[in-house]
């Protein structure tokens, strides 16, 4: 046999809350005794699933070069009450650093902070 506990996620209202346990007890037995392992702790690890999540909104930007500037929007989800932050830097791919577009290096300065 085994015994089925349903855990409640905070998904409508998510907070980093770490580890938090409760206990499945036996006892009153009818035919039988308890065993020594009559109390079992459970551990609920919520410590990375409402880590906030930082990406952009869109896999795939496009830009006129006229333009003159590429804006791409981040999108942040999860636990919004925590401090966070990426760094955030170009790496080339067709297009080339300082001939195509300026090169955000990765380094301390390009940091975006939520």
């Amino acid at each position: 046999q085994t015994v089925h506990v349903t855990l409640q996620d905070d998904t409508g209202s998510p907070r980093v809350e770490g580890e938090e346990s409760f206990e499945i007890v036996l006892r009153m037995p009818v035919n039988t005794r308890l065993g020594v392992t009559h109390t079992a702790l459970v551990t609920i690890n919520d410590s990375f699933s409402d880590l906030p999540i930082v990406q952009f909104q869109e896999k795939i930007t496009q830009v006129r070069e006229s333009s003159g500037v590429s804006r791409v929007p981040l999108v942040r989800k999860g636990d919004l009450t925590l401090p966070s932050s990426v760094r955030c830097y170009t790496r080339q791919a067709s297009a080339r650093a300082q001939v195509d577009f300026t090169e955000r290096a990765d380094r301390e300065g390009w940091v975006v902070r939520f």
